[in-house]
């Protein structure tokens, strides 16, 4: 994911992509088991944009004022916290949803981060190159 004004659109199609492969690998269990590992995808896919959101608040902020940069960022990440623990007691409690396809439809998602990372280098390490040559 590149943070300086990057696309999270490829993220964004991963996670659906396993989201969907996790909720037909449920549907075998029924369809409230694949509707969950989709709840619990979707609520991953928001988080995403949360993130998304904040790193291009934070970044455009940092330009002028690093430490409230830093702030935001510390804010986004407090605020998807609850976003999410909001949301997963919604689908349990509210919802009634199963909570194994819930949770693994949000890991699922979340292991886009990994593939998306995958074949990409530190923007520490490449700036060292650069200095290097």
């Amino acid at each position: 994911m590149n943070i300086q004004g990057g696309s999270l659109y490829p993220l964004f199609c991963i996670q659906a992509c396993l989201v969907v492969g996790i909720a037909g690998g449920f549907l075998l269990n029924g369809l409230e088991a694949a509707l969950s590992a989709l709840y619990g995808g979707g609520l991953a896919l928001a988080n995403s944009a949360l993130l998304g959101r904040s790193l291009r608040a934070a970044g455009a902020t940092a330009q002028r004022e690093p430490k409230q940069g830093v702030w935001m960022l510390y804010f986004g990440a407090v605020q998807r916290f609850l976003l999410v623990l909001t949301l997963f007691a919604v689908g349990m409690g509210v919802l009634g949803l199963p909570p194994l396809p819930l949770i693994v439809g949000f890991a699922g998602a979340q292991v886009a981060f990994l593939i998306g990372g995958i074949g990409r280098t530190p923007a520490s390490s490449v700036d060292d190159k650069e200095t290097r040559t």
